[in-house]
């Protein structure tokens, strides 16, 4: 059994400040424990996994740490549900800098993927297009001042 006291991480602690990350799956394993890793070094995280019991108590748990997390329940499959994650992410955080998708391995062909401070192409793709559509929209938003 390993023994998590005398784990020293190799990561400055501020490796990640003011930074936003997302994790996909943060609520148990290896989503949680990337979660509190990202956290611990600075970064304000925003995690999201089907099942909102797990999300709650990582989410208590890097609150009474001192972090800055946003943990709502999303499955990744369903574009809507990553939309309004997205959204609340931005509405909270702004734009996002890193992305750890931590795949349930049964539910994608044996997939884990994780991104370590540079965004895979796809995932970079979908989230600044995400950010950039946004943005545009709020541009071209006639202005209730004038």
């Amino acid at each position: 059994m390993v023994d998590h006291d005398d784990f020293r991480s190799p990561l400055a602690p501020d490796a990640h400040a003011g930074s936003v990350a997302i994790v996909t799956g943060g609520g148990t394993g290896i989503g949680r424990a990337t979660a509190m890793e990202l956290a611990r070094t600075g970064a304000k995280v925003a995690i999201c996994g089907r099942r909102p019991e797990p999300l709650e108590a990582v989410r208590q748990e890097l609150d009474a740490a001192g972090s800055d997390c946003l943990a709502m329940s999303a499955d990744v499959r369903e574009a809507e549900q990553v939309v309004a994650f997205l959204e609340a992410v931005d509405e909270r955080f702004g734009a996002v800098e890193t992305v750890f998708r931590i795949c349930d391995n049964e539910l994608l062909n044996h997939q884990i993927e994780i991104v370590a401070g540079v965004l895979a192409d796809d995932c970079r793709q979908i989230v600044q297009d995400f950010f950039r559509r946004k943005r545009e929209m709020q541009k071209s938003k006639p202005s209730l001042e004038s």
